[in-house]
């Protein structure tokens, strides 16, 4: 695998609710990304309501 197909497949993997609470929580201990944890926790609300309509 080259880089260019890593990196594609690395940025098809939608954010999920779990990887949210884990930036969350890394965010609160280091009191750095703040702004990340927001959008993270934005992305997963995001695909857990589209999942929700493709079922």
């Amino acid at each position: 695998m080259d880089f260019y197909q890593e990196v594609n497949t690395m940025t098809e993997k939608k954010m999920t609710a779990e990887d949210a609470r884990r930036i969350q929580s890394q965010a609160d201990k280091s009191g750095k990304n703040q702004d990340f944890k927001a959008r993270a926790q934005k992305a997963a609300a995001r695909n857990i309501k589209g999942s929700d309509k493709k079922k």
